[in-house]
C-alpha cells in the first residue's frame, strides 16, 4: 500500500473533531473520508501512529482484519496539522516541494509548511 500524504491530513483532520475517548478511543471503521476505503484509512492511521502522529493499538478481528483504536493525537501530531490545516497552504508547500522535485515526506513537508506560516505572518 501506498502513502498517502492527503490522506494522512485529512486522517488527522478527522481525529481531531473527535472528542477525546480515552482508551476507547475512535475505531478506524468509524472514520469516514470521501473517496477512500477503509483499508487505505487504517494504513494511514497505522503510519500515524508509527511516525508518533496518534497513540494508537491495533486488534484483530476475527475475521483476521486489523482495526486501529485511536487514543489521542501526540503533541507532534497537533503540531503537524496546526502546520498543515490551511488548505492553501497545503497545496502551497506540496507545489514548492515538487518544483524542486523532492519527496514528500514527513520531515520536508512539516519544514516548507513551517517555512511558508514564518513567511505568512512577517518572519
Amino acid at each position: 500500500m501506498k502513502r498517502d500524504m492527503d490522506l494522512i491530513r485529512r486522517t488527522l483532520l478527522a481525529i481531531e473533531d473527535v472528542p477525546y475517548r480515552g482508551k476507547t478511543g475512535l475505531h478506524t471503521s468509524q472514520i469516514d473520508i470521501d473517496g477512500y476505503a477503509f483499508e487505505e484509512i487504517n494504513y494511514s492511521v497505522s503510519l500515524l501512529n508509527d511516525a508518533g502522529f496518534v497513540e494508537a493499538h491495533s486488534k484483530t478481528r476475527i475475521d483476521k482484519v486489523v482495526v486501529w483504536t485511536i487514543e489521542r493525537l501526540t503533541w507532534q501530531g497537533h503540531e503537524f496539522l496546526d502546520a498543515a490545516r490551511d488548505q492553501k497552504t497545503w497545496n502551497q508547500a506540496k507545489k514548492t516541494i515538487s518544483e524542486k522535485g523532492g519527496s514528500l515526506t514527513f520531515d520536508v513537508l512539516k519544514a516548507v509548511l513551517s517555512q511558508l506560516a514564518r513567511q505568512a505572518v512577517g518572519l
